[in-house]
């Protein structure tokens, strides 16, 4: 890697090494504290190399051709940095790099004034989320002329303030413009519409927040007049004593929990990943004889084995039960007579999600991927079949990856040689216990079959 910029790249790790050992006993306290603030203005500062990299990485690179389904993929598997991570950096590269004409010619960055505070170290990424936010809130109404008044504005008070404190100035700013609110128009409530379910915690609960439309908000007045009023739709435990000690808040979530429950058991919505939509789960003898412990589900969480035999005395589902000591399939319930359904069961049993390395995708979203390919003759048979997401499909067709099946049945994607680099060839997101029963210095061909 020669040339100007590795060039500086190196010199500026090789000033880091030299600060790393440099002796630092004759700096006075106050000496420290303006070394300090100065090495922040240089960390500070290299968001704007990286905003320039990362601009002509979108706009000349194909994600494909390097190995990722996406440039978000891309950047967080090559940098080692979250997904949320890389989302962010293509959002500060979009903003505060630098924009081009198709004919080469520079132009105005979308957020100038920031962009030239960071380029000389003066705010960091705690002032650039807030200029950002506050962009994003303005009302539709403000020209763009007077947004980037606004901006500059802000980039001032940036430069002298805390984070903290700079937000609530920014908050007070867009109080102070938008006093009445922004007006109710329909393409601003469809961009901010949104609903985000966390991830599942270890005792089964899932955060939910975000932000319903006002049609959304009129269909659930009415669900929750019919299902959230006091001693209407009573949990189970305790429907028998007819008292109702929910909390209001508890009373919405029983209620939205019997309008999906109603939809689901309704049959209305078709199928989901080749299979009925319908609950999909798998658990072992000895927790379903115990009725204790936790089945998997095809949406990736885990299911109380409790709550699933509950649910299955009013509604039909699908469950495969599994040996608790060989792992092999014991029972795999209704799919009979509709071999299509009785092969994506049997993958979703094997599989669980998508088999591709460091994929999270659960079973829902995956497709019935043929590791052999069926163009090539390639059979639609089990041992022949693996769960893939629609992205991991494309990079097969799109990126030369090839997948396979040895004899310990684990799906393996081989990336082309000139996209090898020593990468994940198995999946082990949805069998955890892998991890701790695989020996790390043996071979995937010599483990013993799931």
């Amino acid at each position: 890697m020669d040339g100007e910029f590795s060039t500086a790249v190196y010199r500026l790790l090789a000033a880091v090494t030299e600060m790393q050992t440099a002796s630092i006993n004759d700096l006075t306290h106050p000496q420290i504290v303006a070394e300090l603030d100065r090495i922040k203005q240089a960390v500070w500062a290299l968001p704007s190399v990286e905003h320039r990299l990362t601009v002509r990485l979108v706009e000349e690179a194909d994600p494909h051709d390097l190995g990722a389904t996406s440039m978000k993929k891309l950047l967080a598997d090559r940098l080692r940095i979250s997904e949320k991570d890389a989302g962010e950096r293509l959002t500060d590269a979009r903003q505060l790099g630098p924009r081009y004409t198709l004919t080469g010619e520079r132009v105005t960055t979308e957020l100038a004034c920031t962009a030239a505070a960071v380029a000389r170290g003066e705010i960091g990424q705690a002032h650039v989320r807030v200029i950002q936010e506050f962009v994003k809130k303005l009302p539709v109404w403000v020209s763009f002329a007077r947004r980037d008044d606004y901006e500059r504005d802000l980039v001032g008070h940036a430069k002298e303030l805390r984070p903290d404190q700079f937000k609530k100035v920014a908050k007070a700013l867009l109080d102070f413009i938008d006093q009445d609110g922004t007006e109710p128009d329909h393409p601003t409530q469809q961009r901010r519409r949104s609903l985000k379910v966390g991830r599942q915690q270890a005792d089964g609960m899932s955060r939910v927040e975000g932000y319903i439309d006002p049609e959304t908000r009129a269909l659930w007045d009415v669900a929750a007049a019919k299902h959230a009023a006091p001693g209407v739709n009573l949990p189970h435990d305790d429907a028998h004593t007819g008292r109702d000690d929910r909390t209001p808040e508890q009373r919405h979530h029983d209620a939205l929990k019997r309008v999906l429950r109603d939809t689901v058991e309704s049959g209305t919505l078709g199928q989901v990943a080749g299979v009925p939509a319908t609950i999909v789960a798998t658990t072992t003898v000895n927790e379903l004889e115990r009725a204790a412990g936790w089945a998997d589900t095809g949406g990736g969480n885990k299911l109380p084995i409790r709550d699933l035999i509950r649910m299955a005395a009013r509604s039909r589902h699908y469950l495969a039960v599994f040996d608790d000591h060989t792992e092999e399939i014991l029972y795999l319930g209704r799919a009979r007579r509709n071999a299509t359904t009785a092969q994506r069961l049997a993958l979703f049993a094997r599989d669980r999600g998508c088999t591709h390395p460091d994929c999270t995708v659960p079973f829902y979203w995956t497709e019935a991927h043929h590791t052999h390919d069926h163009a090539k003759g390639g059979r639609t048979d089990i041992p022949d079949l693996t769960l893939a997401c629609q992205p991991g499909n494309l990079m097969v067709e799109k990126t030369g990856y090839t997948t396979e099946r040895p004899g310990n049945g684990r799906t393996q994607w081989i990336p082309p040689k000139h996209l090898d680099t020593g990468q994940p060839r198995v999946n082990n997101h949805f069998h955890p216990h892998r991890y701790l029963t695989d020996p790390k210095d043996q071979d995937e061909e010599n483990d013993e079959p799931d």
